[in-house]
């Protein structure tokens, strides 16, 4: 038997296609009754045997689960001080650009409410922004949420639109300068021509020029609140693509327009979906009812003959702000919360963990490993009318992957994954010793019973290869460091025996500063791909 040590890489990965499914009665109540038979998966329409089934169970603290519906309802008692493995990473992505004030205010209060109430001891929380102000990255600390939480405000990003006439929003500056609408050109040049000349027609050829030169400073402004948005919600999900556990976002936002550049929306989704993070979102406008002329104390400059064409426009801006709120969710395998003023609901809807869930797993063939997008459609085999809510497509490799590389994308799933395997049984204990004043050690002692290893015969010995990583988390899911060790096993059948009674004992260590820290050990053998994975806990002081 030969042992090597190294630390391990990882990559990211979209070739084991696992798919999360919840499965809704017409209250939103989640079903867990179900079996394997009565799923059906679908790769690009083509029907897919399901060769992994679990069904997920999720125990919530009723002291956690206050009523975010009633402002009366009690505060749950603070944690305890003792450390609880991070199992779910939720960020709290707010629109701080795009958004108006008031819907802001209502949106934070509602997320104070949520956070406050609906969190479980094993959840870490982040609040993100797309001006990237105020950020607070995960943590279980719910003082430091709520300030996060009470800071948020309304950001300008660029120099804005230098005149309020004529009144061209987004939409209206796209027909105009992306799709060349001459009615739209039209439209803007009679308002600038009332704002400025008096509505004289002899200035109507300097009138397009301003509605033009509004249009073009309008879209700049658009574009530019844009590009934040889409980045931010990149840069988060590149952040959660290495949280060891359950991944979500829940986006607070009126919505934006990407008509431009519809290919930055897929983008972002296409990068969510490899990195398995589900995008919900939720409309902070709340309930909102189109005011295409403005309100009485800021009403819209226009002309009678304009006022009808213009409010369609409006009108269909807003609901093209929507359709990106609507695809990110859709194509994550996300909800969207819209058309509510209850929004203390619908964070508490997007946010919490389903009670039950299943984990669904096929193996696409070889001639489908063409580097393209596969749509994933699931559907049940009864004709009950559930909701489902599952992811919507994956990314296939390039190619077909080699023995190591197979082996890699195990191991990582399983490192950056909160499910306890025990196909190979394993035992796990950390503990820890000071190493001087400042320094204290960790020790992580792994055994491994081998009674299951299927050795392989090759020139008379026992072949096989055990590879065993252990990585080490900060308390709030943070990858701080990880070693791999592999050994080589070719016995004589003697030895098989013994190791047979003794199994395989493991030792690694980390040197570390005091603090509360996660651990996970992940073992697989190389002969049956049979896997181990465990988590402990520990608390250096």
């Amino acid at each position: 038997m030969t042992s090597h040590e190294s630390t391990p890489t990882f990559k990211v990965r979209a070739n084991m296609v696992l798919v999360r499914v919840v499965i809704r009665d017409s209250t939103g109540k989640a079903i867990g009754t179900l079996n394997r038979e009565d799923f059906e998966v679908f790769d690009n329409h083509k029907q897919q045997i399901i060769s992994n089934f679990n069904l997920v169970t999720v125990k919530h603290d009723a002291a956690v689960a206050g009523d975010s519906a009633n402002p009366a309802a009690p505060e749950p008692p603070t944690p305890s001080a003792s450390p609880s493995t991070p199992q779910r990473f939720l960020g709290l992505y707010f629109d701080d650009v795009n958004a108006v004030v008031t819907d802001l205010m209502q949106g934070r209060a509602a997320a104070q409410k949520f956070v406050a109430t609906s969190l479980q001891p094993s959840d870490r929380v982040g609040v993100f922004t797309v001006s990237g102000q105020g950020n607070l990255d995960f943590t279980d600390d719910r003082e430091k949420l709520r300030l996060a939480l009470g800071a948020i405000q309304s950001r300008a990003v660029s120099a804005g639109i230098a005149q309020d006439c004529p009144s061209i929003d987004a939409y209206q500056a796209y027909q105009i300068m992306d799709l060349n609408n001459s009615q739209a050109l039209s439209y803007a040049t009679t308002d600038a021509l009332h704002c400025f000349y008096n509505d004289d027609p002899r200035f109507r050829s300097a009138a397009q020029s301003q509605a033009l030169a509004q249009a073009r400073l309008a879209q700049t402004d658009s574009e530019s609140k844009t590009t934040y948005t889409t980045r931010g919600l990149d840069q988060l999900i590149q952040r959660m693509s290495r949280l060891p556990g359950q991944r979500s976002v829940i986006m607070a936002s009126p919505g934006f327009l990407t008509l431009e550049d519809p290919q930055t929306e897929w983008a972002v989704i296409e990068r969510a979906v490899r990195a398995n993070v589900v995008i919900n979102t939720l409309d902070v406008r709340g309930l909102w009812v189109p005011q295409p002329l403005g309100d009485v104390s800021d009403p819209m400059p226009t002309t009678a003959a304009t006022s009808g064409p213009e409010s369609s426009m409006r009108l269909e801006s807003d609901l093209r702000q929507a359709d990106v709120m609507r695809d990110f969710a859709n194509g994550t395998g996300g909800l969207f919360f819209e058309n509510s003023n209850d929004l203390r609901k619908g964070f508490a809807e997007l946010g919490s963990v389903p009670e039950y869930s299943y984990l669904l797993g096929f193996v696409p063939p070889s001639e489908k490993l063409d580097g393209r997008f596969h749509a994933i459609d699931v559907k049940l085999t009864h004709r009950e009318k559930y909701v489902i809510q599952a992811r919507r497509g994956y990314y296939a490799p390039a190619h077909s992957e080699t023995t190591t590389e197979n082996a890699r994308h195990d191991l990582e799933e399983a490192v950056f994954s909160d499910e306890t395997l025990d196909a190979l049984p394993t035992e796990v204990h950390a503990q820890f010793f000071r190493v001087d004043d400042k320094k204290s050690r960790i020790a992580v002692l792994a055994h491994v019973d081998t009674k299951l290893l299927p050795f392989r015969k090759a020139d008379g010995r026992n072949v096989d290869d055990l590879t065993i990583v252990t990585v080490l988390f900060d308390n709030d899911g943070k990858y701080l460091d990880g070693k791999q060790k592999v050994l080589s096993m070719k016995l004589m059948d003697a030895t098989r025996e013994q190791l047979l009674q003794s199994g395989i004992r493991t030792r690694t260590t980390f040197d570390v500063a005091p603090g509360t820290y996660q651990v996970r050990l992940v073992v697989r053998d190389s002969e049956g791909k049979l896997m181990s994975a465990q988590n402990q806990t520990v608390q250096v002081q």
